[in-house]
């Protein structure tokens, strides 16, 4: 009887999704960036906008595109995490 299963390659999934992993931490680097600076410049320029419900509007998309802290569940993984690499 032959098995239905094949054989996994383990260390080949691995490396794969630590490399995905570290391509995708860097975009994610890289729209925050970006999203921090479009961000200011909204912050900037919105007094210009001379329609009160507009301006408003802006605002609001200017907060809601706020990254929110993590929550304490998150904080603590995280320190428990890097404290297991040293």
């Amino acid at each position: 009887m032959t098995s239905i299963m094949q054989t996994v390659d383990t260390p080949s999934i691995i490396r794969d999704a630590r490399e995905e992993l570290k391509t995708h931490v860097l975009t994610r680097m890289q729209i925050d960036q970006r999203i921090a600076e479009l961000r200011i410049l909204l912050r900037s320029l919105v007094r210009f906008i001379e329609d009160d419900g507009q301006r408003h509007a802006v605002l609001t998309e200017i907060e809601n595109a706020r990254r929110t802290a993590p929550s304490l569940t998150d904080a603590v993984s995280q320190v428990l995490a890097k404290s297991k690499k040293t």
